[in-house]
């Protein structure tokens, strides 16, 4: 006859089997995936090696390409800009290293740099709108036409007949722009700085083609104000290019993406049809595309360049 304790050893004779189960197949299994983790760390950590060795690859041969724009700089520039007056505009933000390495090849196209006109946070920022709009009033020149639609339509024709005059002057006369940058300059709506040896709170010698530097962007749709900031910019430079013999607007790649001024300028036809437009010109290479597209600028022509989104090719094409 089976009694309770004969029941109650099998019962444990049973959960201990289960349980040496248990172990032994845990064993077996963990074994397995160890092995199968340690075997995809490993391809992991080679993946990531091979990639390190290909950034390094392409940082290399990124680094030699701007040595060899830098080098060739000066010759491939050499004669472009002859008989040019070239103004600097640059947007809040701008790189001032950037700026004077542009000036500097500037000078070594032939061209004669006219100065920097910086434009300051009031002048775009759509609250300082009545402080604008009372400078211009103030400083308007006489006989000079300015148009009703807004206080950044006007400001910019203002300073666009102060700075700049196509190859037959159109300008105002001396003392008017040197009145017109008095009371902006006075006003912090831009600041001006003027070549070597030029008399302090002097106008200008006008320039015949602009190069608009800006910042670059972060990648996000602008808000209405900032839309409204960037529309005064986009306004000077319709007016600047109307008054000159061009414009070229400049920089970095992330000005061509969202919320940049060069992706703005490229979506808009009727101004991209005449402005062009370079990004990367924070490196040697475009630095040398600028000046090219002054160059082509002045030949009556325009042309979207660079890397970034919107652009149509490298460079613009030499033509006789």
């Amino acid at each position: 006859m089976i009694d309770f304790r004969y029941h109650l050893v099998s019962i444990i004779a049973v959960f201990l089997a289960l349980a040496i189960g248990i172990v032994v197949g845990t064993t077996a299994l963990n074994g397995y995936v160890v092995d199968d983790l340690r075997a995809r760390n490993g391809k992991v950590i080679h993946d990531k090696r091979n990639l390190e060795d290909v950034v390094k690859g392409l940082r290399t041969q990124v680094s030699r390409r701007e040595q060899f724009a830098a080098a060739i700089a000066p010759q491939a520039v050499a004669g472009q800009l002859t008989g040019e007056r070239v103004l600097i505009v640059t947007t809040p933000g701008a790189s001032e290293q950037l700026v004077r390495d542009l000036t500097d090849l500037v000078s070594q196209a032939g061209g004669t740099p006219t100065g920097q006109l910086a434009l300051r946070g009031d002048l775009l920022d759509p609250v300082k709108s009545a402080v604008v709009d009372d400078v211009v009033t103030q400083v308007a020149p006489a006989g000079l036409d300015l148009p009703s639609e807004s206080t950044g339509d006007r400001a910019a024709l203002e300073l666009a007949a102060a700075v700049v005059t196509r190859s037959e002057p159109v300008g105002i006369s001396r003392d008017a722009a040197a009145k017109v940058l008095g009371g902006f300059t006075g006003a912090d709506l831009v600041s001006v700085r003027r070549p070597a040896g030029s008399a302090s709170g002097s106008a200008l010698t006008p320039a015949t083609l602009v190069l608009l530097v800006t910042a670059g962007a972060d990648g996000r749709p602008l808000d209405d104000v900032g839309r409204q900031r960037q529309a005064v910019v986009l306004s000077l430079a319709r007016t600047l290019d109307a008054r000159s013999n061009g414009v070229v607007v400049a920089g970095p790649e992330t000005a061509a993406g969202s919320g940049g001024l060069l992706e703005a300028v490229r979506a808009d036809g009727s101004l991209s049809d005449d402005v062009s437009t370079v990004d990367s010109v924070d490196t040697a290479y475009g630095e040398v595309v600028a000046v090219l597209s002054l160059h082509e600028q002045a030949a009556g022509r325009a042309g979207r360049y660079g890397t970034g989104p919107g652009s149509q090719a490298a460079a613009p094409t030499q033509q006789q």
